[in-house]
Order: structure tokens, then sequence, then C-alpha cells
């Protein structure tokens, strides 16, 4: 910037605020071009939009952590709505995915949610008696036959999990 407040432009012809904001490799895929079978510039757009949904659903799960630190209720609170899978949702949508395969995906979780809900009273109650990580490996196995004992029932109503 110069006296003025106005910005200036760095000798090379870019504004300087490309090289401090960027890391390296971020660099690397959005900026230059990559001579993949002549589709550089789909190359970088596709990075670049991969590199943005990891960068904010990655913030939501930093952010309903954070708020888990200095409240346990509004933590479980935020973290109990289904904000990924809106997030899914939204991501399947602006990549124009079949209205079909964004339903599937709605009515699937709805299904997949339900044999996992034990876990959130099982975790509590090992953990002072186990530990944390043979807590969390308990309730992961628990999960898993909780979920295959739930899909072999729910076949016998015409919907296939698995």
């Amino acid at each position: 910037m110069n006296q003025a407040g106005k910005q200036t432009k760095a000798k090379s012809g870019t504004y300087p605020s490309h090289n401090s904001i960027l890391c390296p490799f971020a660099r690397f895929v959005v900026l230059n071009d990559i001579p993949i079978m002549g589709q550089a510039k789909k190359f970088k757009a596709s990075m670049a939009w991969i590199i943005t949904k990891y960068l904010l659903t990655a913030g939501m799960v930093v952010f309903i952590s954070e708020v888990a630190k200095r409240s346990d209720r509004l933590g479980g609170f935020i973290a109990a709505l289904p904000l990924m899978t809106l997030l899914t949702l939204v991501w399947l949508y602006v990549e124009n995915q079949p209205e079909e395969k964004i339903a599937n995906h709605a009515y699937y979780t709805f299904w997949y949610v339900i044999p996992t809900l034990p876990m959130f009273l099982l975790f509590p109650y090992l953990l002072p008696r186990l530990g944390f990580w043979m807590a969390m490996g308990t309730c992961v196995m628990a999960t898993v036959i909780f979920f295959g004992l739930f899909a072999l029932l729910m076949k016998n109503f015409g919907i296939d999990l698995l």
C-alpha cells in the first residue's frame, strides 16, 4: 500500500496478497497452469472447489469442538443438528447431482442414524470405566453390530440398507 492507503501492484504485476495468503501447495494447485490432458483450467477449478469444500466442512467441525469446550449443552446441541448432512445436500445440489441422488442421500441418512444412537448412551457409561480409547473402540464395534442387526431387521420391512 502507498501512503494514501491505496493498493499498489508489486513488481511482478500481481497484488502481493497472493503470495502471503496461499500456502505453496494451494498456490501451485490453484494458480499455476497444470497441463493435464489439455484441461488445466478445469483441473484448477475442480481442485479449488474441493479445497473450498474441505475448508468449509472442516471449519464446521472445528467450530463445534470450540463451542463444546465452552458449553457441553450448546456443543452437543450444535453437534446433534444435521449440519454435515445439510452441507452435503448443498454440495450435491451445487454440483448438479440428480434430485433422486440428493433425495436418496437424505433418506439413507435417516436410516443410518438410528443404529448409531445407542453409542451416545454407551460412550458416557464406558468412558470412566475403560478410558477414552477403549470406550471409543467398544462404541465403534457396538455401532457396527447395531447397524448389522438393524439392517437385518429393516430388510424384513423392505428397506435394504446394505
